[in-house]
């Protein structure tokens, strides 16, 4: 029997009226050119700047990263297979071919569709790797990976089906084996394929909303990061323009020609994929050149408050009371009656009232106020390079399931501190903890020679317990680390977040130490007005936070912990402020103790150390442990 020659047999009869082409057909040549190397270019673009922004300015390259890069390589792959396909046929109608370009046309159709399925999956599982920087929750982090064992096994199907779609597997690409073989419809799966990723692209997109939410941090910012997210919307899109456009070609015997639309959308829903999973890491860069934008501190809309009776605060003939109440979680601070939004911004002159002028008082408000201003303002690198360093390779140490157990006495401002870095390594079991301690440092303001009080502002402090560490080594480490933190103090944690560390946007200190020298500091006179100072009264992102204050004076010492419920309940408060207790007091007591002695751990339980008795007290600022000195 004489071979078949397929070049001289048409791949299929033309529609009534039209007379195939074979010498020069009409094309979409251009068309297919274009579209792929353009989107291809502009996805690369993004992925550089991208790299650029977690390379070059935070110095780290993550998982989520390197699933973008690979996912770009995919759709340089798909654009260069569907051009290189252009001599056998793609983009011109079938019944313009001759059957011996159909199994080529074929083979490199079927090469590019198991690329674009791997190619999306990297992207969907490099955007949900980034979910998780977001957040350490644990339903969260659950509901991430699901998802991403979702994506995963319904694109490992996609490919077994694609490649494999026929019995014998060659009769997906070769005709003369289609009359006996057995064949899944291929079309009608690329159908199901994509509403699937439709699905997965709708729950992604739906997962952060609740966690920007909850933010602990501007109205503006949230939407702003909401908004960066759910661009991923537009590949929503995408996906049901793909889902649409196919619709028409299911029944079309037309497929050189048609699938070239349906590779445009395939290749569009990839590199938008890519770019609205760049944006969202973008963040540090966009600050960099749109910084009232997407900055931290863009206007909070706080605006100055007089109240009614401020009018008479500097009178002739009285003595005045002028408080200095510093929140550490607002931007609100006191000046004669006033909330003001800056403290660089309090050089009024209080008059008396036959018009002469008095020399200014300025009362020391919360020094994360100022912070706001100098941070934007001067971004100094040898301070986000300080940070990097310090911070490398670090996490904020958070509070999962905390345990406490423990006793009580007291100690000094050090031994405390000390104390506190101790049982959160003890609590947390680990060596490498990072959480937030206030710090004084009115050095750093512009004018401090015009402020009067205490000016605090928290920090990120990391400590890392050596195993043959004395108490005296986690003092001094401690020490160091708090004066060099102290001179980028105004360097704001969101700041520190976006442009020194790769840690989750929007993360806030899990455990807070605020230490004071006293309570309450005892009134002064100057001239006429009565100075009294109080010490911070702020309550931080309780809900979220373990917040423990220590207060120290020539009698007593004095331990809280604020939180709430769902934190740490109230026994469990109580047995840790008694660890504090306990903790600091043997540091104080035994410098040169090893970290590792039992004797550190080992005491006296219910609320009595050495025969001192503490008192416990349940009020509104959480749970309070007392003994004297």
């Amino acid at each position: 029997m004489p071979s078949v020659d397929l070049n001289q047999i048409p791949a299929s009869p033309p529609p009534d009226g039209v007379t195939p082409n074979f010498v020069n057909p009409p094309n979409q040549n251009y068309q297919i050119y274009s579209i792929n190397i353009a989107l291809c270019l502009t996805g690369t673009a993004v992925l550089i700047l991208r790299l650029y922004t977690r390379g070059k300015l935070q110095k780290t390259i993550g998982v989520d990263d390197w699933f973008c890069i690979w996912a770009q390589v995919c759709a340089w792959l798909f654009a260069i297979l569907c051009m290189l396909n252009i001599r056998n046929g793609y983009g011109v109608h079938i019944w313009d071919l001759y059957l011996s370009k159909i199994k080529p046309f074929k083979q490199y159709d079927l090469a590019a569709e198991d690329i674009f399925v791997v190619g999306i999956w990297l992207v969907k599982t490099s955007i949900l790797l980034f979910y998780l920087r977001l957040s350490p929750e644990k339903r969260f982090r659950q509901m991430t990976y699901g998802i991403m064992v979702f994506v995963a096994l319904y694109n490992i199907i996609s490919l077994l089906v694609f490649t494999l779609g026929c019995i014998p597997v060659q009769a997906s690409w070769d005709v003369t084996l289609m009359p006996t073989a057995k064949c899944v419809d291929q079309l009608s799966f690329v159908y199901a394929n994509a509403a699937f990723n439709l699905f997965s692209d709708l729950i992604t997109l739906a997962l952060p909303i609740r966690l920007c939410w909850s933010l602990q941090t501007t109205l503006k910012q949230r939407v702003l990061l909401m908004i960066v997210l759910m661009m991923g919307s537009f590949a929503c899109v995408i996906a049901i323009i793909r889902i649409v456009t196919m619709m028409p070609f299911v029944s079309s015997m037309d497929l050189t020609w048609y699938k070239v639309t349906l590779a445009k959308w395939a290749m569009v829903e990839i590199n938008v994929g890519i770019i609205c999973s760049c944006l969202p890491v973008m963040r540090p860069l966009l600050i960099r050149f749109f910084p009232t934008v997407f900055g931290s501190h863009a206007s909070s809309g706080v605006r100055p408050i007089r109240p009614a009776d401020a009018k008479d605060t500097f009178g002739a003939a009285r003595k005045k009371v002028i408080r200095n109440w510093d929140y550490l979680s607002t931007i609100k601070g006191t000046h004669a009656g006033e909330t003001t939004q800056d403290v660089e911004s309090l050089h009024e002159e209080p008059k008396q009232e036959n018009g002469n002028s008095e020399p200014a008082i300025m009362m020391a408000t919360e020094y994360s106020v100022t912070c706001k201003r100098r941070s934007a303002k001067y971004r100094s690198p040898e301070a986000f390079s300080f940070w990097k360093d310090y911070l490398r390779g670090s996490r904020l140490t958070t509070l999962s399931d905390p345990t406490i157990s423990g006793e009580a006495k007291a100690t000094d401002v050090k031994a405390i501190r000390a104390a506190f870095a101790f049982t959160l390594a003890e609590t947390v079991k680990a060596h490498d903890v990072t959480y937030g301690l206030s710090l004084n440092a009115r050095e750093l303001i512009p004018g401090v020679e015009t402020l009067l009080g205490p000016c605090f502002n928290c920090s990120p402090i990391r400590v890392q317990l050596q195993q043959n560490w004395t108490v005296r080594d986690l003092c001094r480490s401690l020490q160091e680390s708090c004066t060099l933190a102290s001179r980028h103090g105004y360097v704001e944690l969101s700041d520190i977040i976006a442009n020194c560390t790769d840690w989750p946007a929007g993360s806030d200190y899990g455990w807070y130490l605020d230490n004071f020298p006293t309570q309450s500091i005892p009134s002064c006179s100057l001239n006429d007005a009565e100075v009294l100072q109080y010490s911070m009264d702020g309550r931080g992102d309780l809900p979220h936070q373990l917040r423990v204050r220590s207060f120290v004076d020539e009698r007593t010492w004095e331990i809280q912990v604020l939180t709430s419920s769902n934190v740490m309940g109230n026994e469990q408060a109580s047995v840790l402020a008694s660890m504090l207790l306990q903790i600091g007091q043997r540091f104080s007591q035994s410098p040169e103790v090893a970290l590792s002695s039992p004797l550190l751990r080992d005491g006296c339980v219910d609320g009595a150390v050495d025969g001192v008795a503490f008192s416990v007290a349940r009020d509104e600022n959480g749970i309070r442990q007392e003994i004297p000195v």
